[in-house]
């Protein structure tokens, strides 16, 4: 805000900032527990705006478009870049230059890494940093940033994914990861059955159901129309009730069992 406060009278500059803001502020807030890795990127980007605009950093971002449709844990670049800003340029006045490279490993594992020509740091403080951050229990004064999303990372994918720290190619620090996602699933579909309204409009709102992977959540007041549903589109879940007029929720149940639906 005060940034925007100092460009008042540059309306391009407040707009940009506001929407590099607002993007910001969205994607860190949603309750996402997969995202892809475009999506990680973009907010990322967002927040590298920001601080271009605020601090004047340069920033570079490098990777192959096939890898961004893949799946990856939300929240997981966007600390390691502020702690490259914070910790690596913010510490040396020359210092100006993000990098970020994603690419496929050879083994066929996404690798990402952050540098910064900030000052770096030596062996000994690699070390010591290395053993904070593997520790299961953070002491409240030590930063939460790394430790968390290396937490994270290997408690999500596997010890292999841990940070790892090496000199970048100014002087500065690289802090690098791996993973090795799953192709993302096709979105799934639910169909929720019930012949009271009121039923049927609490369980579409009780669940998040795109966090678990459904895209299309289809409602049916009755077992005639949802059997109709149920063979145009065939979804992966059903919920339903069972004491319905004419068609039952057991009736229903022995339909999908008879058409071999998944």
């Amino acid at each position: 805000l005060s940034y925007i406060v100092t460009v008042a009278e540059q309306p391009d500059a407040v707009r940009s900032m506001a929407v590099h803001l607002s993007r910001y502020y969205r994607y860190c807030t949603q309750k996402k527990m997969i995202t892809t890795i475009k999506e990680e990127v973009s907010y990322a980007k967002s927040y590298l705006e920001i601080m271009a605009m605020r601090k004047r950093i340069r920033y570079t971002i490098e990777m192959p478009k096939e890898i961004g449709e893949l799946p990856i844990i939300p929240l997981i670049l966007e600390p390691l870049i502020e702690n490259a800003i914070e910790h690596g340029l913010e510490g040396c006045e020359s210092a100006k230059q993000i990098e970020i490279e994603i690419d496929w490993t050879k083994n066929g594992a996404v690798s990402f890494a952050i540098s910064d020509d900030g000052e770096g740091m030596t062996k000994e403080q690699v070390s010591a940093l290395k053993e904070r951050i593997s520790r299961k229990e953070r002491k409240e004064e030590e930063s939460v940033g790394l430790w968390n999303v290396n937490q994270r990372l290997i408690n999500y994918y596997s010890k292999s994914a841990a940070l790892g720290f090496k000199r970048s190619r100014w002087g500065g620090l690289t802090v690098y990861f791996s993973i090795r996602p799953e192709k993302k699933k096709e979105a799934m579909q639910v169909l929720i059955v019930d012949d009271e309204p009121y039923m049927v409009d609490y369980l579409r709102k009780l669940v998040d159901w795109e966090q678990y992977g459904f895209e299309h959540v289809y409602t049916a007041g009755g077992g005639s129309m949802a059997r109709d549903l149920l063979d145009k589109y065939q979804p992966e879940l059903l919920i339903t009730d069972i004491r319905m007029p004419k068609i039952s929720g057991l009736d229903l149940c022995r339909h999908v069992f008879e058409k071999k639906y998944p």
